[in-house]
């Protein structure tokens, strides 16, 4: 048997073994400084979930990548892998680390099976680019890293508060099997509709390797979605211009400093904070990178299984994010029409036809989703939110806008609506310098260039189509009541990475191809590892005026020393009933137990209870504070917060928190 014969049939390679160790050292270094301990356990979970990974993509996805082909198996192996355990924790009802097992027997066989093992394997660019890109997401997070040994040092956790939500959704999948599917911000009630599909790894690391799951959401959820949005950079830049492009999609993308710090400087647009404190962003744009790369190797060949993963991982990105889904999905429909070349003319204006039906009954249905956007009865008023968004403060303009708006408010028929427009017009101007600072002006300089000179290409405008789909989102979606500027800003962190990978696209054609492959660029790559380093410090404020509240948290030590007692003590599906509290969250944190009763209106929203399951939880949960020791169908513990008196026969107590026991032992 020769050496090529041989090397075909191998799975894996040395330098394939080195690209999947480079992660699980630096998440098990994450992992070990935010649990306070060297969990061998965990490196073991990551060292196969990185193995898996990279073992799923190069077998199924079948894409030809000239640049970074390892990177862009192990992208969409991961991408294709959390969804994989996702539904099968959801069809079977068994737990995350459970069904990973699954899907590891699944992925090994794919590999078997294929043919495509080691017909693209790891290059050493490869390495470098995960090397970077591991680099630049253990320094984004270094702050988030040591959020979970701070909060138990200080009864202070100065990371950004939601974590407390996101650690609850890592623990509802690592238990989902004892919890029978159900949510734990409710004890008993039926999961809603959300985008779960961020949370997976970290709860199979959570469930299988016995990570807190506070810790795996600050350790692995946000650290490990920044090196797939640093994946999806390169491969999409790679694909754009070849390994140059990849690199410098990483440098503009991740290395950089964003819009919020130079300009107008509105830190409620700074990128790479928003990716932080809610890092399935970091996931669902790395989906959509993949998506977008399907996209352009169907412009440019036409192949129909291209079109079938674009569409796939266009689909695939609302289960990691669904603000990301939604310019997404409406930018790449786009694109399609404008390269579509229909055989007879009149299947453009008809498939035209049938996707406004589709998306008029997608918005009637959406009325009876809580959490989903009700465009036929939720308020409606951009201007309102252009006010919200550019009156964060500090930043560079002040109220200016909001005293323009008010200037421009008076006057009636036309001229009210005259008035309107300016100020929608003005507003939007002003977003755009905010949201994209230099990137906007670049991207439109290098397209009218380009097309002036005879370069016309539609991939080029993508980010353009990406930038409309946002602009008609923010002017036409309703806003949240809980949540007013949920798809008005957050889709923007999409519509900044494209623009950011397209200039980078445009610099490459600047330099030579392989100019990334010289010392001195190798160098000046590693050394704008300074913006993050500078950064990181503050990373998780922004530098919001009102950010502090929400970034030093404080916990009482009675809430946590009780919440940590009940995880010890109880039963992975035992039930909790707490007083509704500010505090509810960060106590389904670190007990990981299903609650009774979301106090919090967000986590009220989040159980997807009624309002009238909501009143009778409220009214029952006084009735069980009230009988304390008293056998109580469905609930297992109470735990009392002061400054209500401790029960005599609670069997924890300290600085007037008690727990208490329903049941007598067996």
């Amino acid at each position: 048997m020769s050496p090529k014969t041989s090397l075909r049939r191998s799975a894996f390679t040395i330098l394939d073994v080195v690209f999947c160790v480079i992660p699980t050292v630096f998440m098990s270094a994450a992992i070990s400084i935010a649990s306070g301990a060297m969990e061998w356990r965990a490196i073991i979970v990551l060292f196969a979930i990185c193995l898996a990974s990279l073992s799923l993509g190069r077998a199924v996805f079948t894409l030809k990548l000239l640049a970074f082909p390892s990177a862009g198996g192990f992208l969409a192996g991961a991408l294709l892998t959390s969804l994989l355990i996702l539904g099968m924790c959801s069809v079977f009802t068994i737990s995350a680390g459970t069904a990973a097992g699954g899907a590891a027997i699944i992925s090994i066989g794919a590999t078997v099976v294929s043919e495509r093992r080691i017909i693209v394997s790891t290059s050493r660019s490869d390495l470098l680019l995960m090397l970077l890109v591991c680099l630049a997401a253990f320094i984004w997070s270094w702050q988030v890293i040591h959020a979970v040994p701070h909060l138990l040092a200080s009864g202070r956790f100065d990371a950004w508060v939601d974590y407390f939500i996101h650690a609850g959704e890592i623990s509802q999948f690592a238990d989902f099997g004892p919890l029978h599917g159900t949510t734990i911000f409710a004890s008993g009630a039926p999961l809603p509709l959300y985008h779960y599909g961020s949370y997976i790894f970290s709860a199979v690391l959570s469930g299988l390797a016995g990570v807190s799951a506070l810790a795996a959401a600050t350790s692995c959820w946000t650290p490990f979605g920044f090196i797939l949005l640093g994946l999806a950079a390169a491969v999409l830049g790679g694909v754009l211009a070849g390994e140059t492009g990849g690199f410098l999609a990483v440098a503009v993308l991740m290395l950089v400093p964003s819009a919020s710090h130079y300009a107008l400087q509105n830190p409620f647009f700074d990128f790479h904070w928003l990716l932080q404190i809610s890092s399935s962003g970091s996931y669902g744009i790395a989906c959509a990178g993949l998506s977008v790369c399907a996209l352009i190797l169907w412009l440019r060949g036409r192949e129909s299984a291209a079109l079938a993963w674009a569409a796939l991982f266009t689909l695939a990105t609302f289960e990691f994010r669904v603000q990301v889904f939604a310019p997404l999905a409406l930018s790449n429909a786009l694109i399609w029409l404008l390269a579509w070349r229909p055989a007879r003319r009149w299947w453009r204006p008809a498939l035209v036809l049938a996707g406004l039906l589709i998306v008029f009954g997608g918005m009637f249905g959406l009325q009876r989703i809580p959490r989903a956007p009700h465009f036929f009865t939720a308020p409606h008023d951009p201007v309102r939110l252009l006010l919200l968004m550019h009156g964060m403060l500090p930043n560079a303009y002040g109220l200016r806008y909001a005293r323009l708006a008010a200037t421009l408010s008076h006057g009636t028929g036309l001229s009210s609506f005259f008035h309107l427009a300016m100020a929608l017009a003005v507003g939007i101007v002003l977003l755009l310098g905010a949201a994209f600072g230099v990137l906007l002006p670049l991207y439109i300089a290098a397209l009218v260039s380009r097309r002036r000179g005879g370069q016309r290409s539609i991939e080029d405008l993508i980010p353009l189509a990406g930038l409309l789909a946002y602009l008609t989102i923010l002017v036409s979606f309703p806003s949240d009541p809980e949540e007013k500027l949920e798809f008005a800003h957050r889709p923007y962190v999409l519509v900044y990475a494209l623009l950011a990978i397209w200039c980078a696209r445009f610099a490459a054609d600047l330099v030579p191809p392989a100019a990334w492959r010289q010392p001195a660029a190798t160098a000046l790559a590693f050394g704008l590892l300074i913006t993050p380093l500078s950064l990181q410090a503050k990373a998780q404020l922004s530098g919001l005026a009102w950010g502090g509240a929400d970034c030093n948290f404080a916990v009482p030590p009675g809430l946590i020393a009780s919440a940590l007692y009940v995880h010890a003590h109880a039963a992975a599906q035992s039930a909790v009933a707490i007083p509704a509290s500010p505090l509810d969250n960060a106590f389904i944190a670190l007990s990981e137990h299903p609650i009774f009763y979301p106090g919090d209106d967000f986590l009220a929203v989040q159980s997807g209870l009624p309002q009238a399951d909501l009143a009778a939880r409220q009214s029952k949960l006084s009735r069980i504070l009230a009988s304390r020791n008293k056998v109580i169908p469905g609930i297992d513990w109470v735990v009392t917060f002061p400054p209500a008196v401790a029960s005599p026969d609670a069997v924890f107590t300290t600085d007037g928190f008690a727990v208490m026991y329903l049941r007598p032992a067996t």
